[in-house]
């Protein structure tokens, strides 16, 4: 969810959506319109999305997970998938922002650069061999991990479906040891002003 002035913004599992906001009330009155459709379809295995406004409230920014754990549904079942995508919630205009993101949650814009970060659910029930979850910043056209890829033949696979676009970069991570939510709570602010925090739990 968002709030932009009096516009309440919702992902909801096939779409963005937005209804008028009314201080004080305690329920939603209306069906609310569509901003833009999300991926969804018939299998949508990450249905729920993640949602946050740019600083200036003119851009909206939404997660959407992967539509498999490992990409067992096939190529095809990913397009628009493990990715940020920018909203205009103007003129209901939606762009793919970053890809290979297994699972983005937590949007959030730093408040001092601008930039936007997110944390990202790795692959689940495959071993303990995996890579683990991690927080990293976004950054337009970027293609963050090769999540559901196994070898050089399904990255060939999905240059030729056309889902990888730009190249792969080093992921940007939080400082060692700030990713501890119970840690950082007993940390003074002040001896890590500028980080953030994140707290991992559930399967890792």
């Amino acid at each position: 969810m968002a709030l932009v002035g009096d516009a309440f913004y919702v992902a909801d599992s096939d779409g963005l959506l937005v209804f008028p906001y009314i201080p004080g009330a305690t329920r939603i009155g209306g069906p609310g319109r569509v901003v833009s459709p999300l991926p969804a379809g018939r299998i949508n295995h990450h249905w729920n999305k993640s949602l946050v406004a740019s600083p200036d409230g003119r851009r909206l920014y939404v997660g959407v997970g992967s539509n498999s754990n490992a990409m067992e549904n096939g190529v095809a079942a990913e397009q628009g998938r493990a990715s940020v995508w920018e909203i205009d919630p103007a003129g209901g205009t939606a762009q793919v922002f970053a890809g290979g993101l297994r699972n983005p949650v937590g949007l959030a814009f730093e408040p001092s650069s601008g930039t936007l970060w997110a944390a990202v659910n790795e692959r689940d029930e495959l071993g303990s061999d995996l890579v683990p979850d991690y927080t990293t910043s976004v950054r337009r056209g970027g293609f963050f991990r090769q999540w559901g890829l196994r070898g050089a033949a399904r990255l060939v696979e999905l240059q030729s479906a056309g889902w990888l676009q730009g190249d792969l970069r080093p992921l940007h991570r939080w400082p060692p040891g700030r990713n501890d939510a119970r840690r950082a709570g007993r940390i003074p602010r002040r001896e890590w002003p500028g980080d953030g925090a994140a707290g991992w739990g559930g399967n890792q």
